[in-house]
């Protein structure tokens, strides 16, 4: 079987768990949030992209809806960010003239990062689910393939 061997599997699983890592050392040491909402959201990124790579190692026919909801999540929670940032910079540019527009700057690099950081794995690994490779490794072969 082809599949079993499939590397991008294992590569999905480690990319998954070290992104989680490095979610939970950022949004909780590096840059800490007192409002409790932000952190609940902070809390879901790290266990969405831990759900991620659990699926991908488990390998069964329902850790594949495991993966494909926490990729939804993860790229949900990943907008949701976004339009905050988004937001934000808009009304630092707007009420603080021009040394508000050199923060809101600041604030579209970090979105622009954002979704270099939360938006790019899930999607690719969405993307790989869902093609008939993904589906036959998690033994959910398509209809007549």
């Amino acid at each position: 079987m082809q599949t079993a061997r499939d590397p991008r599997i294992l590569v999905y699983a480690g990319f998954d768990f070290v992104m989680a890592l490095l979610y939970a050392v950022v949004l909780f040491g590096v840059v800490p949030s007192r409002h409790g909402w932000v952190q609940a959201l902070s809390a879901l990124v790290v266990g969405a992209a831990v759900l991620m790579g659990a699926a991908m190692v488990i390998r069964r026919t329902w850790s594949w809806w495991l993966g494909v909801g926490s990729c939804i999540a993860l790229l949900a929670l990943g907008v949701t960010f976004l339009v905050l940032i988004v937001v934000s910079a808009a009304f630092l540019s707007s009420v603080y003239g021009s040394f508000g527009q050199a923060g809101a700057l600041l604030a579209l690099v970090a979105a622009a990062v954002l979704i270099e950081l939360v938006a790019l794995l899930p999607a690719f690994q969405l993307k790989f689910l869902m093609t008939r490779t993904g589906r036959r490794a998690f033994g959910r072969a398509l209809a007549g393939a």
